[in-house]
């Protein structure tokens, strides 16, 4: 393979997935990340909150975004969570606390 050729999923239906996937993990982690803000201040009117998921959320989706368009194969890769290596398969449960 070329340096400037791109993995592509086979069909659309694999596209559209993908495309489900990022969306619904990045809502998922949005969602996550203004639990852990605002509901232990008790209000929205937390305006650092707002800004920190700001900075954080914009420039995330459009590395997603340009990752979808430009490397397909590269964000489906991104978005695997079952680790193929046994040491890697040991780190997330060293990291809580099963192993």
């Amino acid at each position: 393979m070329r340096e400037n050729e791109h993995t592509v999923p086979e069909n659309p239906f694999d596209r559209a997935r993908l495309k489900r996937t990022v969306a619904l993990r990045f809502i998922f982690g949005l969602l996550i990340l203004g639990l852990m803000f605002f509901w232990p201040a008790g209000t929205f009117r937390y305006w650092q909150a707002w800004i920190y998921i700001t900075i954080l959320f914009i420039p995330m989706m459009g590395v997603l975004v340009y990752f979808l368009r430009k490397d397909p194969g590269l964000a489906e890769r991104r978005m695997r969570t079952k680790e193929k290596e046994r040491k890697q398969k040991m780190k997330p449960q060293v990291c809580k606390g099963e192993g």
